[in-house]
């Protein structure tokens, strides 16, 4: 690698320590109001360490990954090695334990920086978490992925990621004003997290800029994993009567 070149890379770092540092002000500033993450004690120190590692990582000519400096909030439904998992639910540290998830490892060594747990729904089910919507503190920011997409919108996060059973995407990324994206089951490795269904779970992503959720896609998505197109037996269901009948006549004439 050229002299320029370092130099130019020097310069980054310290843009990214300089960035750290103006994120942390700003959750200090508004994360009482909004309160995205779980928690944020330590988060300083987190960083500093996160900072350092990458640091010694890539500080020797060795190219920066493709996600280098990318700052991500987790729901709290995927286990790390530092941070407890409780599921949105206040339960004691021990009690909910696994391996770390395979894409939290999959961001980290793609160059990301993990600020935090996000709150969510207890156990990723109905209970809304404590969270506010950043543009609009007295209306809900969606559920169950909540925290994941306000930190988004709150400008806390580059990258959140979330998980979906039903609309636990797919609501907080249209209520929060940021984009959202779900993989086809099985694309994602859904390894080391807590599950409300297993079947039915999907991991999700958030981002203000799609070309984020771009670059994390191509180190998350599984190379030849089994997608639903690829099933010889798929089914399809249809609601019976009863059930179509509580649709609103719109979405009846559409289905």
């Amino acid at each position: 690698m050229t002299v320029e070149k370092l130099c130019l890379k020097a310069d980054v770092q310290l843009a990214l320590k300089q960035r750290a540092e103006n994120i942390c002000q700003e959750i200090e500033t508004r994360e009482q109001i909004v309160k995205a993450f779980v928690s944020t004690i330590g988060l300083r120190e987190r960083l500093d360490a996160q900072l350092e590692m990458l640091e010694q990582k890539y500080g020797s000519g060795a190219e920066l990954p493709s996600l280098w400096g990318t700052t991500i909030g987790v729901k709290d439904v995927f286990f790390t090695d530092t941070l407890a998992t409780r599921a949105g639910y206040w339960l004691p540290t021990d009690a909910i334990k696994g391996e770390r998830s395979i894409v939290v490892s999959q961001l980290l060594n793609a160059g990301a920086i993990l600020l935090g747990k996000t709150a969510c729904s207890e156990f990723g089910y109905q209970k809304a978490a404590n969270t506010c919507n950043p543009l609009y503190p007295h209306y809900s920011p969606g559920g169950s992925s909540s925290g994941s997409a306000a930190a988004v919108a709150a400008g806390f996060c580059d990258l959140g990621v979330g998980s979906q059973s039903r609309a636990g995407v797919t609501l907080p990324s249209a209520f929060c004003g940021v984009n959202g994206f779900t993989a086809s089951a099985g694309r994602i490795s859904k390894q080391g997290m807590f599950h409300l269904s297993q079947s039915l779970e999907q991991i999700g992503l958030f981002a203000k800029d799609m070309k984020v959720i771009k670059h994390a896609a191509k180190v998350l998505l599984l190379k030849g994993a089994t997608t639903p197109e690829a099933a010889l037996d798929m089914r399809f269901g249809i609601p019976s009567r009863s059930f179509l009948a509580l649709a609103e006549p719109q979405i009846i004439a559409q289905f």
